[in-house]
């Protein structure tokens, strides 16, 4: 829901040619203008159009509009379907605002702008049904009727990272600047505690989660993920531990103990949950300042290769730097993309890995040149490409933990 293109990050004459190709290049597209800076998003369920977002939809974002158009559907009776926009729907999504306000962990209060978690939902075109003249009035300076806020609180915080829950989209976990997780249940309407106001200066007091989950030691700013397949969340942290809870039921009962088996050799800064087919919600990678990948399967019990829980080691070459982001391939087209295993680092290249070879109690290991597959890098050369062959990952080789 984010602007596609940045005008001030940008040439001028790139901008605009990227306005005049919007219609051909999109099938629909909404943009909406933020005074703060957003680093995390994500997407919540789909929920069907509802009668006051029909009303804001047209008026346009205009209160006197929307104020003559509620008269006349309470006066004359107006007809939903008269006002919801033919093959549109709502998708729910959460951002967060990082503003230049200091907080006081003490006090749990702002000094300042707070930062915000923001709940919205924006109203979709179905494929195929938006006209081309709607995509000619992308404008960054103005917001638009399409995204409707419905709640937004007070973190107690920066908002480094915020993870919904797959198999329950109205609850969302963020990772601070702290020890602990914080959980939200975001399906209410009404406004959050306190101040609803973007504006409000002053000393501003944070609002309470619904949930909050211990056993970091560290602080544990960035890596979160949600399972697939359960109520499960993983995070890691400076404590070099990769913290795996599992059974994340209701917001009313006990916080999940955290399984602590997870410890690695630097700190983490980022955890994916494996997305489909076998181990999936089960397997687990992480990356961070080890230089390594680490496979886990959290349905394994204590000494699997001395390393509770470990499965497999991805090795990198030492001068490929911290692993800083780590994803799995959903597998959507075949059964063995989804053992693919990509991994960016610091030096700029992203490294594909093939783990339907790994083994309990295997490590991956392979020469400097062969570890990972390079699939991106910064400088490619595509000469003489035509008559080389599709890139398939290699197959990892497996082989006894180092003595």
């Amino acid at each position: 829901m984010a602007s596609a293109a940045d005008p001030a990050c940008c040439d001028a004459g790139v901008y605009e040619a990227w306005r005049r190709n919007v219609p051909f290049t999109y099938d629909w597209l909404c943009s909406t203008f933020l005074e703060w800076g957003s680093l995390s998003a994500d997407f919540l369920g789909v929920r069907p159009l509802s009668m006051a977002a029909s009303l804001r939809l047209k008026a346009g974002g205009d209160p006197a509009k929307l104020a003559a158009t509620s008269a006349l559907v309470g006066k004359a009776g107006v007809a939903e379907a008269d006002l919801v926009a033919k093959g549109a729907y709502m998708r729910g999504f959460v951002f967060a605002t990082r503003t230049d306000a200091a907080f006081d962990a003490s006090r749990g209060e702002w000094e300042g702008i707070p930062c915000w978690l923001t709940v919205a939902d924006a109203v979709v075109q179905r494929p195929n049904t938006s006209q081309p003249h709607s995509l000619k009035r992308i404008a960054h300076a103005t917001g638009s009727s399409r995204v409707l806020p419905r709640r937004r609180i007070v973190h107690p915080g920066e908002v480094n990272r915020v993870r919904a829950l797959r198999t329950c989209s109205d609850v969302v976990v963020t990772h601070s600047d702290s020890r602990l997780l914080h959980v939200w249940d975001v399906s209410a309407e009404a406004e959050a505690r306190g101040s609803s106001s973007p504006a409000v200066r002053g000393r501003v007091h944070c609002d309470a989660a619904d949930l909050e989950l211990h056993g970091h030691t560290a602080d544990a700013p960035f890596a979160l993920d949600t399972s697939p397949v359960a109520h499960d969340v993983a995070s890691g942290g400076r404590d070099r531990r990769v913290l795996p809870r599992h059974r994340l039921g209701g917001l009313t009962a006990p916080a999940p103990a955290a399984d602590g088996r997870m410890l690695v050799q630097g700190g983490v800064d980022d955890v994916a949950f494996k997305l489909a087919g076998a181990g999936a919600g089960a397997v687990l990678a992480s990356v961070g300042e080890d230089s390594g990948v680490w496979i886990w399967d959290s349905r394994v019990g204590a000494g699997l290769a001395g390393g509770r829980g470990l499965v497999a080691l991805a090795a990198a070459p030492p001068e490929a730097g911290d692993g800083q982001t780590v994803a799995w391939c959903p597998g959507a087209d075949d059964r063995a993309s989804e053992w693919l295993l990509a991994v960016g680092r610091q030096d700029g290249v992203v490294r594909v890995w093939d783990c339907r070879a790994v083994q309990r109690g295997a490590v991956l290991t392979a020469a400097p040149a062969e570890a990972g597959t390079a699939a991106y890098a910064d400088e490619v050369d595509d000469e003489d490409d035509e008559d080389e062959s599709p890139w398939q990952p290699p197959r990892a080789q497996a082989c006894k933990p180092p003595p």
